[in-house]
């Protein structure tokens, strides 16, 4: 969605400077035949590139290309550095759109270097927004935040004021920061650039917004969101918003276990998804989503099916950033393969009509052989699901045992630590004993002083006994509580108290193994740091 919201943006700047009468190609040519070579004969060589390209067949893409490069060469000649940078940035676009990334690297640095040179804050922060394209291609988030970040930077230190390109910046930052999953950062650039945006320019900062509630697993808002999202795509008809958006709505209905509903809006999101100038990663992401939502329906069939879908297009996207490029091919003999590939093409039209019989008898053959199989892969799914099943229940076992051997192992030690406590209850209440008497006799005698003095020695001693009946309370209770099988649920915990407890148990495990090891314990902890969010087991 970024790479198209760019584009349209890159397009509404160039538009600016070529006014409506001139957007039918005839014209524009005609213009620049009778124009002298200055700036305004390279704008309008740049504006027919573009209107070549938003015409999208190859042959005008080719078309499109030679004017973007008469461009460079005037702009060079007459020493126009905007223009130059201008076009620079058009080839960088056209190398990514071919997956050159070698060549639009290239002409980006270049197109950098300039703008940097005579100091155009606008063209730099266009040339580092087409920078960052090329590591979010590459799957390399944080250079690529680090680039949204440096024209962030240029456009608060500067007297800046193209809204457009800095809602883009904003945008991208926060999209960057929801992929690398910093939240509030990118919560934080999504909410300020929804409050800058106007009408259906909102779209791309809602998408993030749901993505994030979605990545926190607050299914229900980030629903809200993406639904706001789709209303301002069907308003103007923009079928990549409204893609993006079903993908939101699968995801969420998915999570939510609400399965009919994930399918139907997962197909949406696919079906609109190939049809994206970046239908590879379209079909990575939402082959392994329908992927997951067939797997819960226990379709194992179908999940498979779009698993390997997700699977091919990955390698298929991985071979093509690798892909060596040619950077500079003549527009002719471009025009010249492109004629010898229509009459392939024609050629191989012809043969496919003479094997279409032979096909479709082939075709039935297989259909058969397929309807045999389907019986006994509906049977192999079955045991295949019994089987996933039975491996997590074993898997679950098999962690409980290993706790309850451990524990096991720690019974010696918890055992002689209990022992502490509970003959210090045990001393107490024997000299308490003693004390009792003793403050009986002093009652009989009428020393009431003496017998004061008594009773506060026992109630000092029955204070102790409670400490330390309390202790072994609590060694027992964290026996138990290590016995019992984890809910994975972080709860607030002493974490000096814990600590402190289990080294003790530790040592003490050792001394029962080994009666001559000896050592000596110092422990230093951080009262201040309170209560620590975790798994106590």
């Amino acid at each position: 969605m970024l790479k198209h919201c760019i584009y349209f943006v890159f397009i509404c700047f160039i538009g600016n400077s070529v006014s409506g009468q001139q957007r039918d190609i005839d014209s524009l040519i005609n213009l620049v035949a009778k124009s002298k070579k200055d700036t305004g004969r390279v704008k309008l060589l740049r504006a027919i590139s573009i209107e070549f390209a938003i015409s999208n067949t190859r042959r005008n893409n080719d078309s499109s290309l030679y004017f973007i490069n008469e461009s460079l060469l005037l702009a060079k000649d007459i020493k126009d550095k905007k223009g130059e940078t201008n076009a620079l940035l058009d080839l960088g676009e056209v190398s990514r759109d071919r997956n050159d990334l070698v060549g639009c690297l290239k002409y980006i640095r270049e197109a950098l270097q300039i703008c940097e040179e005579i100091k155009d804050t606008t063209l730099i922060m266009w040339s580092l927004n087409d920078y960052a394209l090329l590591y979010y291609l590459q799957k390399d988030y944080r250079k690529e935040l680090d680039v949204y970040l440096r024209a962030e930077n240029l456009w608060r230190h500067s007297k800046h004021d193209d809204e457009k390109q800095i809602l883009t910046v904003l945008e991208n930052i926060g999209n960057t920061y929801e992929k690398i999953g910093i939240l509030d950062s990118a919560q934080y650039y999504a909410e300020m650039a929804l409050k800058m945006e106007k009408g259906l320019d909102k779209q791309i900062s809602l998408n993030i917004l749901s993505r994030i509630k979605f990545d926190q697993k607050k299914y229900f808002a980030s629903l809200v969101f993406a639904r706001q999202a789709m209303e301002l795509a069907r308003m103007s008809n923009d079928t990549l918003g409204m893609g993006y958006a079903n993908e939101l709505f699968a995801m969420n209905f998915n999570k939510m276990g609400k399965l009919d509903s994930a399918l139907y809006y997962g197909k949406l999101a696919y079906s609109m998804g190939i049809k994206r100038s970046d239908s590879l990663d379209s079909k990575i992401e939402n082959g392994v989503l329908l992927g997951s939502i067939y797997e819960r329906m226990n379709n194992y069939q179908q999940a498979m099916r779009y698993y390997k879908i997700s699977s091919e297009a990955k390698d298929s996207l991985e071979s093509l950033k690798t892909l060596p490029k040619l950077l500079n091919m003549d527009f002719q003999e471009k025009a010249r393969r492109r004629d010898i590939e229509i009459a392939k093409t024609e050629y191989a039209g012809k043969i496919r009509q003479y094997l279409l019989f032979a096909g479709l008898l082939l075709i039935s053959i297989i259909g058969f052989y397929l309807y045999r199989n389907n019986q006994k892969k509906q049977i192999a799914n079955q045991k295949l699901a019994k089987a996933f099943s039975d491996l997590k229940s074993t898997q679950s076992q098999l962690i409980q045992s290993e706790k309850m051997a451990s524990l096991g192992e720690l019974t010696a030690g918890i055992a002689h630590e209990i022992q502490n406590p509970l003959n210090f209850v045990n001393n107490f209440s024997e000299v308490n004993t003693e004390l009792i008497d003793e403050l009986q006799q002093e009652l009989k005698t009428g020393n009431t002083k003496e017998a004061i003095a008594i009773s506060n020695d026992i109630k000092e001693n029955e204070q102790k006994i409670n400490h330390h009946g309390k202790r072994a309370d609590a060694i027992v209770k964290g026996m138990l509580q290590h016995s019992r099988s984890s809910s994975g649920v972080k709860e607030p915990t002493d974490i000096n108290a814990l600590a402190d407890e289990y080294l003790r148990l530790a040592y003490h495990g050792l001394r029962a193994k080994d009666k001559s090891f000896n050592a000596t314990m110092k422990t230093d902890f951080d009262e201040s740091i309170g209560a620590v969010n975790i798994i106590p087991q």
